[in-house]
């Protein structure tokens, strides 16, 4: 048994307001408290969008921190008013779950976001082809240096490649993973955004995480209902929260990629660094604990994973 500290999810997703029938913030945070995570950032995409006072204040409360959207109505139009949203309470700005394709728009947020000291997050896809390395590589060709940039799930090769390189010169560039991304591969019913990745990205992903190039572990924990996930053509996202922690020892501690201290830098240390959030928070896991994964018994509203039935090491006790 270990003291660590909390973890810090810089990349989920509550569903409320709007769509409380995948997920509240209530069950929600029960999830995230069984998992490990002292403090989360649940994404824009709820219904009214959190661009706005009164969306961010009901979503605002203990350990939970809001991330609102760049653009009004995550519509990739108009600029949501970062100023007062960031003395409102939002950490940082993203339009998760779709890119600003508008360049000449996401320029303009770069610029206000380095003369506020903001933090932006980027969803990077083209939409056109679905590539990720398309969008990394064109964002990164207009972003200003002193800007805090940040790129979300970020799953394959080609794509750690062109962050790695242009780190060097842009000190305030972060990014983060996600655990089904160095641990799984191919496409099933549990579709997610940016899908599921070759052996080889796993590969790429594992070793960028070894050397630096990402910064940070965050879930992407996005609920929806069964009948949703089991529907012919399911909606992107999964349950992460109460996998995280052992699937991040088992398949990069345990193999030996990591060390615990590394893993704890990922989930806790360096998002909220990045976030420049508190957390003061210890857990007690349990590195000797082998276990195996019953979504039926999450406290999310989602019971289905990925993961189901797979045996992992190291668990949050407490």
């Amino acid at each position: 048994m270990l003291n660590i500290p909390a973890f810090v999810d810089m990349h989920c997703h509550l569903r409320e307001p709007g769509f409380c029938e995948k997920e509240t913030i209530e069950t929600g945070l029960a999830s995230a408290h069984a998992g490990g995570f002292g403090a989360v950032c649940p994404m824009a995409n709820t219904n009214p969008v959190n661009d706005n006072i009164e969306t961010l204040k009901f979503i605002k409360r203990d350990r939970v921190y809001p991330i609102c959207a760049v653009t009004k109505g995550l519509l990739g139009k108009e600029l949501v008013d970062f100023a007062v949203l960031k003395a409102a309470g939002a950490v940082a700005f993203s339009d998760d779950g779709r890119p600003v394709e508008d360049m000449k728009l996401l320029q303009d947020a770069m610029q206000v976001a380095k003369e506020l000291d903001i933090l932006l997050i980027s969803h990077a896809e083209d939409l056109a082809t679905g590539s990720e390395e398309i969008a990394v590589e064109r964002e990164l060709e207009i972003l200003p240096d002193g800007c805090r940039y940040h790129f979300a799930h970020i799953s394959e090769e080609k794509s750690l490649e062109l962050i790695r390189m242009a780190k060097k010169n842009l000190p305030q560039l972060t990014c983060e993973t996600a655990p089904h991304y160095f641990s799984l591969t191919g496409s099933t019913k549990f579709r997610v955004n940016p899908p599921l990745a070759k052996p080889q990205d796993v590969e790429a992903v594992i070793a960028a995480l070894k050397d630096g190039t990402i910064d940070a572990i965050a879930t992407d924990h996005a609920p929806h209902t069964l009948t949703e996930k089991l529907s012919p053509t399911p909606p992107p996202g999964i349950a992460g929260f109460e996998t995280a922690f052992g699937v991040g020892y088992t398949y990069l501690v345990k193999s030996g990629h990591l060390t615990l201290e590394q893993l704890s830098e990922k989930m806790s240390l360096n998002p909220a660094k990045i976030l420049r959030i508190q957390n003061d928070k210890t857990i007690l896991v349990d590195t000797d604990c082998v276990w195996t994964v019953r979504a039926a018994d999450f406290k999310s509203k989602c019971k289905l994973s990925p993961f189901e039935g797979i045996t992992l090491t190291g668990k949050v006790i407490l």
